[in-house]
């Protein structure tokens, strides 16, 4: 009994006290729930599986997020490499809108006055006609446009190609006597000797000067009127641009003509043939009945590669077509005959 009694002391002494601690002394366990926790779940062959595929998703979506990342990085590089520079703004462009007027507002607008303002001293001598030029005055008392004139070139006319002779202005045309003729110079040679006093030479003036104002302003020209010698133009043989002012000295220097003397036009033809460069067309006008041996001498000066066009005019008398036919036939030229007005 004894015993009995004494273990069953020690078991209760021993049996609550025991009790207690384990409940109130955590397991080691309990105290590392957190990892204990995550041990189980691991354990746990469903939620392995899981894990599993929360990995893998993981792993696939880092990659495809790299790649979009690199392809959009490639792409903005590329299309900064490549813009081509000063590529313009097209939104920095503004509509332009243009006004219309209509035909009736037009024509009822008033009349202005044309007025020249600005000044014209800029302007080039050969398009001014001078204040001082007087149509009355003498023809000694004139001047002559330097300015507008044609500086020779040198060298024969033989060397110089048809290009280089017309030059960059081109060819210009004008009429003597119905005859038409192109070319870059032009000289004429007219007959005053005293077989023309009177009507004959009051239709050469008109026709002249016709022509010499036909010229146009980038031509070039020079008159020789002769009788038993030349009468030139100006004292000095050289090209004339076809200016204005140029035009005007010409006119006051034919209409200053007379008509005296004989007739011999080898001195105009030699002088004619002495311009550099050379004429590219000669208008020779006679009344004359006899010109023996005029046509050789003429052909001869007319000898080189590039010839001069002559044309040739007989006024009021025939007795020298034959050779003025020749002279214009050897050249190129056209021949025509003039029957006096009546």
């Amino acid at each position: 009994m004894k015993s009995d009694e004494t273990r069953a002391t020690r078991a209760g002494r021993s049996g609550p006290a025991n009790s207690d601690r384990r409940n109130h002394e955590p397991s080691v366990p309990e105290q590392a729930g957190g990892v204990s926790d995550t041990v189980r779940r691991s354990r746990n062959p469903l939620n392995r599986k899981r894990l599993a595929r929360g990995w893998r998703a993981e792993l696939a979506f880092g990659p495809l997020v790299s790649v979009w990342l690199h392809i959009v990085f490639l792409m903005v590089a590329a299309w900064l490499v490549i813009r081509p520079v000063g590529t313009p703004d097209f939104k920095a462009f503004t509509s332009v809108e243009y006004a219309t007027v209509q035909h009736e507002e037009l024509t009822s607008l008033p009349d202005i006055p044309f007025q020249v303002t600005e000044p014209l001293a800029d302007m080039s001598p050969d398009e001014v006609v001078p204040s001082e030029f007087n149509p009355d005055l003498p023809v000694s008392d004139l001047t002559f446009d330097d300015a507008g004139d044609v500086e020779t070139l040198g060298g024969s006319g033989e060397e110089m190609t048809p290009d280089s002779m017309l030059g960059a202005g081109g060819v210009g045309g004008t009429s003597f006597f119905g005859i038409e003729s192109r070319g870059r110079r032009f000289i004429y040679i007219v007959d005053v000797s005293g077989s023309m006093r009177g009507t004959p030479l009051d239709i050469l003036k008109d026709e002249l000067k016709a022509s010499v104002n036909a010229l146009p302003d980038y031509t070039s020209f020079y008159i020789m009127a002769y009788n038993t010698k030349t009468i030139p133009m100006t004292k000095e043989d050289k090209w004339r641009r076809a200016s204005k002012q140029n035009k005007l000295y010409a006119d006051k220097w034919i209409d200053s003509r007379s008509a005296d003397g004989g007739t011999d036009s080898t001195s105009s033809f030699r002088r004619a043939f002495e311009f550099k460069p050379q004429p590219d067309v000669i208008y020779f006008m006679t009344d004359a009945k006899d010109l023996a041996g005029m046509g050789e001498f003429v052909s001869n000066l007319n000898g080189g590669v590039r010839k001069t066009v002559i044309h040739t005019i007989s006024f009021g008398s025939d007795g020298s077509e034959e050779i003025m036919r020749e002279i214009a036939r050897d050249s190129g030229g056209t021949f025509r005959y003039v029957p006096l007005r009546q």
